[in-house]
């Protein structure tokens, strides 16, 4: 299934994707410094565009939050505050939280896990008020570039990854969690987690042979999703995985393996790119709409009409899929 986002307000980048009760919301963290509400249909329903210094202002975009407790959108600014918006993006209230925290995830009414990377990796707040710490870091964890380590999955439950970790922690209101998942690597870079490494070090781990858990997870009912980052050719790659819960085995899309065009596909090509999100069993992404200029034939007749329409004020368009939980 493909919707193709209304270009009537340009995303410059998608930095996050949720799709929450038949509405997509879009942040646009970097380039557009908005967030974007569109219909199951990709019509343009409301724009967020309150960066500023007052009360009902964000002055560093952040992260952005569905609260399905309260039932809020929920943006976050860097400087330490809390604008919560309805489901419609209306404008509800502001709530200050610590400061100088890179990533945030509202729990409750008032309370919120924090990603700092000083002494601890996790907080858990109230407030501006710090209620408890946890994971200390790591050298190996103290100049890691930031990234979410945070993901709401389709069962309802907050997965947690510590930077540069092979484990996937499921983390509860009181602070208390457990490890969910083991990701086994030959030859991990969590084994370096005792030495201080910069970014370029760590790199250089990569093309040595050495593969890296990502911060990207998702999961539902009949897969866990988790990105490795692994050496292809003279390149890092981050591929994603895909765990099949009940066979207990791992597939990934093999981006070498030959296609044979002679084979037209029942249903016809288009591409299937690292999910971004989750929408009950299916897995979304999204892709820029390029007009196609070779083996048109063979692509999908849907995804063709969209790609072939594209231009350079197109937004992006998503696409929507299944994988198959009988396969072998």
């Amino acid at each position: 299934h493909f919707v193709q986002l209304s270009s009537d307000e340009l995303i410059g980048n998608i930095a996050k994707l949720q799709i929450f009760e038949d509405r997509i919301y879009v942040l646009d963290r970097f380039s557009a410094k908005e967030v974007f509400i569109f219909d199951m249909q990709g019509k343009l329903l409301k724009v967020i565009d309150d960066q500023g210094g007052g009360p009902k202002e964000y002055s560093q975009l952040g992260d952005m939050y569905i609260n399905e407790d309260t039932r809020e959108l929920i943006i976050a600014d860097l400087r330490g505050k809390y604008v919560h918006y309805n489901l419609n993006g209306e404008w509800l209230r502001s709530t200050s939280v610590i400061p100088d925290s890179y990533y945030d995830h509202p729990m409750g009414q008032d309370s919120a896990f924090n990603f700092i990377g000083d002494d601890y990796s996790l907080v858990l707040s109230k407030g501006s008020e710090v209620l408890k710490k946890a994971f200390p870091l790591y050298p190996i964890q103290r100049q890691v570039a930031v990234s979410d380590p945070f993901a709401k999955t389709g069962l309802g439950e907050l997965l947690y990854i510590p930077s540069c970790c092979d484990t996937v922690y499921q983390l509860n209101r009181d602070l208390t969690y457990r490890a969910k998942y083991f990701v086994k690597q030959e030859n991990s870079v969590w084994q370096h987690r005792d030495e201080e490494l910069s970014d370029q070090e760590r790199t250089d781990l990569i093309f040595k042979g050495c593969t890296g858990l990502g911060n990207a997870i998702f999961e539902n009912e009949k897969f866990f999703v988790f990105t490795m980052t692994v050496r292809h050719k003279n390149q890092q790659l981050v591929r994603a995985c895909f765990y099949n819960k009940e066979k207990k085995k791992t597939f990934y899309f093999d981006i070498d393996k030959h296609f044979d065009g002679s084979k037209v596909l029942e249903k016809g090509v288009f591409p299937i790119g690292n999910p971004i999100c989750l929408y009950g069993d299916y897995f979304v992404t999204s892709f820029i709409p390029i007009p196609i200029k070779e083996n048109a034939h063979l692509a999908n007749e849907e995804y063709l009409k969209i790609m072939n329409a594209g231009t350079d004020d197109t937004n992006p368009a998503l696409v929507f899929y299944k994988l198959n939980p009988a396969y072998e």
